[in-house]
């Protein structure tokens, strides 16, 4: 079902309500069409050395797209401090920004590839965090840093954390395939290739709470590499990184539903890996052309 937006406003708190009594998607957008192309030319004005500034120092200096990305922040900040999850296999997630996510569960919470410039905010509400490689639009510093003095454990192929010391090896740097186990969250980690120069660059994660699994993939080339123990309830993607989503949805993950992620990563210029928001529309078409459930998530949605 579709609204407009000022009937969604109006009937607000019924929303919320239904949401969280159903544990149903939260976003927004699944109640109204956004006007993408209002978001797209917002989005268009922030230059790569924009948002690289912005980053640094956190002021979106009026670009409304750097704007609500600030919201969008404040809002998943709030509502994971507000959230309580009761069913230990129905996890709440949000999204973030490019392949940022948050998860909470009924006994941790963790975040995946989180960057923003006031991530580490969230840290003190955090358990442990995933990094899946070590490029600039999947970690930032501050928040590693906020991470590794609060002597939490972050799971990455290049980082040493204390986490991992006070843990004796159970998280941390790993460029082995390992289970690792916070709570009710089962972490198994996996290696792919980012592309054909960067083999094994990237680790992947395939996540148990519960029965509920999430499959995070980064920055994944290559679906033969994307062995799973279990069918994601939530495949957490990049379309354009040299895998086709929809084969690979096929063939080898069977996800029940995939999150399109790593559109509108703003770091990047707009003629090369700035995928728009037409990328991540169509992408979300052809997966529910070939029968898989697909959400196209704006920054700060909740999608569970």
């Amino acid at each position: 079902m579709k609204i407009d937006r000022r009937s969604f406003v109006k009937a607000g708190s019924s929303f919320v309500a239904l949401g969280s009594v159903s544990g149903g998607c939260l976003s927004i957008s699944e109640y109204f069409a956004p006007d993408y192309a209002k978001l797209q030319k917002e989005n268009d004005l922030v230059l790569r050395e924009n948002y690289i500034k912005y980053l640094n120092d956190g002021d979106a200096r009026s670009f409304d797209a750097l704007e609500r990305l600030d919201k969008a922040f404040k809002k998943v900040l709030r509502e994971v401090r507000e959230t309580e999850v009761a069913d230990p296999g129905r996890p709440a997630v949000w999204y973030l920004y490019n392949m940022g996510i948050v998860v909470k569960s009924a006994d941790r919470t963790f975040a995946i590839d989180l960057v923003h410039p006031r991530a580490a905010e969230l840290a003190p509400f955090l358990d442990f965090a995933l990094i899946t490689h070590n490029h600039g639009d999947h970690w930032t510093k501050p928040f590693y840093n906020a991470m590794n003095s609060a002597r939490k454990t972050v799971v990455s192929n290049f980082l040493d954390n204390f986490g991992v010391k006070d843990l004796l090896l159970k998280g941390g740097f790993t460029r082995a395939e390992k289970t690792l186990t916070f709570g009710d969250v089962v972490v198994k980690t996996r290696r792919c290739d980012h592309n054909k120069y960067l083999v094994n660059f990237t680790t992947f994660f395939e996540i148990h709470i519960g029965g509920f699994t999430i499959c995070h993939t980064g920055d994944c080339s290559d679906f033969a590499k994307l062995k799973l123990s279990r069918t994601p309830d939530l495949w957490v993607v990049h379309p354009y990184c040299g895998m086709d989503v929809v084969k690979a949805s096929k063939r080898a993950v069977h996800p029940k539903k995939v999150l399109v992620g790593h559109i509108e990563e703003l770091s990047h210029p707009k003629n090369m890996w700035r995928w728009s928001y037409k990328d991540g529309l169509k992408v979300k078409s052809n997966l529910e052309a070939a029968g898989f459930a697909a959400v196209f998530p704006l920054w700060g949605d909740r999608i569970m």
